[in-house]
């Protein structure tokens, strides 16, 4: 059952230190209320952190305790995809862990965004993950092709498809996204088809799913925990619950890496530093402080 949820032997060495100590392996494959579904060779069973402050997140290996009724440690993360916690708190939020492709689904609606699409890209990116991108909702847009190449256009570089979740044969358009026992997420807004993209992958509705709004063009959010599953096309998708706010961890001056985007981030904040340079004086100059 290990190998279903992409057991390796680069995990198996990892994991050597532990096995010494009799603990047994386990990968999170959905995370409630302090709570976490491990899955192992034994099946699945609900449980919690040995200690205070150790944290899980759904794609975790993790070491669980010789008589399996707790987490005792988390094995180092491979990709990660994590964001700037929602609100005014200045502190990280990790989506998902151990991913190899990010499927960033963005619907041919009103969800359509470029901009957003660019933070989406750099949170893939940022965390080590290839991000791919999936325009949904191609039947319900007559520009379709139009916004196929501007997408890319857009895209630095990643893939793009075009898919319908309602008409195509969505295993057959999503088969080369991931190799066999890699992970993919699904990441987007709310609405943007996700659920209706997962129960296609898995041949049966596993994940409710809504009607289309009258007004406004989007379909209500349904999907709300973390969870990982493995697809009959042999890899493992992780559906993640709808993002409203989309700011990378990794954006932020303190945890910028170096790479890919480092240009882009540094021209960003030395702009909000000119910006907040001229606001001030003029703030002065008008005898406003």
């Amino acid at each position: 059952m290990l190998k279903q949820f992409g057991w390796s032997p680069v995990w198996a060495d990892l994991f050597e230190p532990f096995r010494a100590a009799g603990c047994r392996p386990a990968r999170v494959v959905r995370q409630e209320y302090g709570a976490w579904l491990c899955a192992s060779g034994e099946g699945e069973k609900w449980l919690r952190s040995a200690r205070r402050g150790l944290q899980a997140v759904t794609g975790d290996w993790v070491a669980c305790s010789p008589c399996w009724s707790r987490i005792e440690a988390v094995l180092p993360r491979r990709g990660v995809l994590e964001r700037k916690a929602a609100g005014r708190r200045l502190e990280p939020q990790l989506l998902a862990a151990n991913v190899d492709v990010a499927l960033i689904v963005m619907g041919l609606d009103q969800d359509y965004n470029l901009a957003r699409l660019e933070r989406y890209l750099l949170l893939a990116e940022s965390g080590g993950v290839r991000p791919v991108v999936v325009l949904n909702k191609r039947d319900a847009c007559p520009a379709a092709s139009s916004r196929l190449r501007e997408t890319a256009a857009s895209a630095r570089g990643a893939r793009v498809l075009l898919l319908s979740a309602l008409q195509d044969d969505v295993p057959l358009v999503l088969s080369g996204v991931a190799a066999e026992a890699q992970t993919a997420a699904l990441l987007g807004s709310s609405g943007a088809g996700k659920s209706t993209i997962t129960n296609r992958l898995l041949g049966e509705p596993v994940q409710p799913t809504a009607p289309v709004r009258a007004a406004g063009g989007r379909s209500v959010h349904t999907t709300t925990t973390r969870w990982l599953t493995p697809l009959p096309c042999g890899w493992l998708l992780a559906d993640l619950p709808g993002l409203r706010e989309v700011m990378p961890w990794h954006a932020q001056p303190e945890a910028a890496p170096p790479g890919r985007f480092r240009a882009e981030l540094d021209e960003l904040a030395r702009k909000r530093r000119d910006r907040a340079i001229r606001l001030a004086s003029r703030a002065i100059k008008d005898k406003r402080w």
